[in-house]
């Protein structure tokens, strides 16, 4: 999914979400990637975040993994997804004044990449 323009509300993909030079999400992102180069505010659920040279993200974070290249920003709170592809993204659970729970979700090895 490609935005390029204003979106506010849930945004869910089981795949990535590129945000564009122009584009602005406020509300709740739930994604495998996403990659910042407009602006994200708001709550993010995802197992990697690119924050690319002239992305924002504001808000309440949770990923496995996360980059930063220079120019980008992020401002708010992260919390460490676990290992990647072993939480639900979409059974991550917001509670005001309370730390995300997340739902678990068991992968045959061959999806985790174990022997």
């Amino acid at each position: 999914m490609y935005v390029e323009g204003s979106l506010e509300g849930q945004v869910i993909s089981e795949a990535e979400i590129v945000v564009g030079p122009k584009g602005r999400i406020l509300g709740e992102v739930r994604a495998r990637h996403l990659v910042v180069n407009g602006v994200v505010e708001g709550r993010i659920v995802c197992e990697q975040l690119d924050i690319l040279p002239s992305g924002a993200v504001n808000g309440e974070l949770m990923t496995g993994k996360m980059a930063i290249e220079p120019g980008g920003r992020f401002v708010g709170r992260s919390l460490e997804l676990g290992q990647a592809g072993s939480v639900n993204i979409l059974e991550v659970t917001f509670v005001e004044g309370e730390a995300p729970t997340a739902s678990l979700v068991e992968k045959a090895p061959e999806e985790r990449g174990s022997p």
